[in-house]
């Protein structure tokens, strides 16, 4: 995985933190794949992510 991916991965975080109120509280991110433990504030874990996994795989 090249820098500009990992750039990509953890703005989207961020902007999720910031905005969508996803906490996260561990991350490693893999070659291929992440690995995340996190909360959703609203208790909307997959539309979090469902609104998340497009912007990256977009950039």
């Amino acid at each position: 995985m090249r820098e500009e991916h990992f750039a990509v991965l953890t703005d989207s975080l961020d902007f999720c933190r910031e905005h969508k109120g996803l906490e996260v509280y561990a991350w490693c991110i893999m070659p291929r794949h992440v690995h995340l433990t996190f909360r959703a504030k609203d208790n909307n874990p997959g539309v979090l992510l469902k609104e998340q996994k497009p912007y990256t795989s977009k950039q």
